[in-house]
């Protein structure tokens, strides 16, 4: 079947104060299991998120994140929350923020590398280990101070094609003697075995390209990987400011972009 050019999400963050979802990929919604009986195994259905893969910045004193399970997680009652990987507990600073249908936000007041399970108490009393998909990630500390003159993002464009070569591009409203970067997660570059980008310019327009192996997604089984990359501003000896992130998440099927 071929393999259409999709459109993918970009998200622009032009102020450095706020919050920043980190987001699974399972549309709101998708392949949702109707709650009509107790007789449903959240643990075993959470398991279509193994192979969902996140390539991740933490950059803030308290994170948010989102993840939208293969059921209605608003009604399954759950009062508390910790994030595992495997067996080993990462953190218990975590707080649940928000509830939709299958849509959880919450939040990490500390950084951890990896978790790829939340276990849940119920307000039942039952304890769930639910499936979160794998989630790496990196810790980057933003840069608060600001350039004598600042640029902004005053365009930005993102696609992937059928060769799973996804390009971005921005645009912005004025230069500086800053030189413009963008960081992709090491673990992102190291598993995939890929390179941090080259960037190429014309005029006030700066744009690169990360082709991502399709055998790594079929040797690995994975279905989604989501990866984030950050445009900045750099020059030595006056340290970085930060322009935008983005998000990028990318649906596949047996290794192939449907």
């Amino acid at each position: 079947m071929d393999i259409k050019k999709s459109l993918i999400l970009l998200l622009v963050v032009i102020s450095l104060v706020g919050c920043i979802n980190n987001t699974t990929v399972v549309k709101e919604n998708e392949a949702v299991k109707k709650i009509d009986s107790k007789s449903i195994n959240y643990e075993e259905v959470s398991k279509m998120l193994e192979h969902e893969i996140n390539y991740l910045f933490y950059h803030e004193p308290l994170q948010q994140f989102t993840i939208y399970f293969p059921f209605q997680i608003e009604k399954i009652g759950i009062q508390q929350a910790f994030l595992y990987l495997n067996e080993k507990l990462v953190t218990k600073n975590i707080e649940i923020l928000s509830f939709h249908n299958n849509k959880l936000t919450f939040q990490i007041g500390e950084f951890v590398p990896e978790f790829n399970i939340m276990q849940v108490i119920l307000e039942s009393g039952e304890i769930l280990r639910l499936y979160t998909g794998t989630h790496y990630l990196e810790e980057w500390k933003m840069p608060l101070n600001k350039p004598d003159m600042e640029s902004h993002v005053i365009n930005a464009h993102s696609f992937i094609n059928q060769m799973l070569e996804y390009t971005s591009d921005i645009t912005l409203d004025r230069l500086n003697d800053l030189e413009i970067k963008v960081l992709l997660p090491t673990l992102f570059v190291e598993q995939l075995k890929i390179k941090q980008p080259e960037i190429d310019r014309s005029g006030n327009t700066f744009k690169y390209m990360v082709k991502i192996p399709k055998e790594y997604l079929q040797v690995n089984k994975i279905t989604n990987i989501t990866f984030e990359a950050i445009w900045f501003q750099e020059k030595t000896n006056q340290g970085k400011y930060f322009l935008i992130k983005e998000s990028v998440p990318v649906n596949f099927k047996d290794g192939t972009k449907t």
